[in-house]
């Protein structure tokens, strides 16, 4: 992982699907989903995607989106703190 992004910060949706897996979404990331068996399992997961999404967004267009929520726009999320 670059140096540019060591550590960040990015709100996370989580949803419940009807076979019981918790999926997870970064919004401010297009694409940038992961699910689990549990909630633990889907932060893992997600974590991970963020990290890979932004690994190959740098890559492919040189740029590192910055999380673009408000404060009171996240009420029903979460965060997730990425980095080596």
């Amino acid at each position: 992982m670059s140096e540019r992004f060591k550590v960040g910060e990015y709100y996370v949706v989580y949803e419940q699907d009807e076979d019981g897996y918790f999926i997870a979404s970064c919004p401010s990331i297009k694409g940038c989903v992961a699910a689990g068996k549990t909630l633990d399992e889907a932060y893992q997961n997600i974590q991970e995607a963020i990290e890979s999404c932004l690994e190959a967004l740098e890559k492919v267009k040189g740029v590192v989106p910055e999380e673009k929520f408000l404060h009171e726009q996240i009420a029903e999320m979460s965060f997730v703190r990425v980095g080596v």
